[in-house]
């Protein structure tokens, strides 16, 4: 498509076992930050690039993986982007005094 070059976008995508899969080290550093702590709400941030089967070049993935609050299993979020900026993360952890 002519003209696309500088859309700008960010699209949720449908979490699979392959996106999962490179999300993996992610998961086991949070795995290993909450193994002691199951309890309260914890989430590890990453990206890496990705070509689904229809997509023409590989694009960046960026993805956000939870530990809620007293549940057990892990929500994944990934979104396709061409924006180019770090994610923002908050920090959610009590602060000690």
């Amino acid at each position: 498509m002519h003209g696309t070059e500088n859309c700008k976008y960010a699209i949720r995508l449908k979490e699979n076992a392959k996106l999962r899969e490179f999300a993996e080290e992610e998961n086991q550093a949070l795995y290993r930050s909450t193994k002691f702590n199951q309890v309260d709400y914890a989430a590890e941030y990453g990206e890496f690039r990705y070509q689904a089967g229809s997509w023409s070049h590989p694009r960046r993935v960026v993805f956000k993986i939870e530990k809620p609050c007293g549940q057990m299993v892990n929500l994944y979020t990934f979104i396709v982007t061409t924006l180019e900026m770090e994610p923002y993360i908050r920090n959610l952890q009590p602060q000690l005094e």
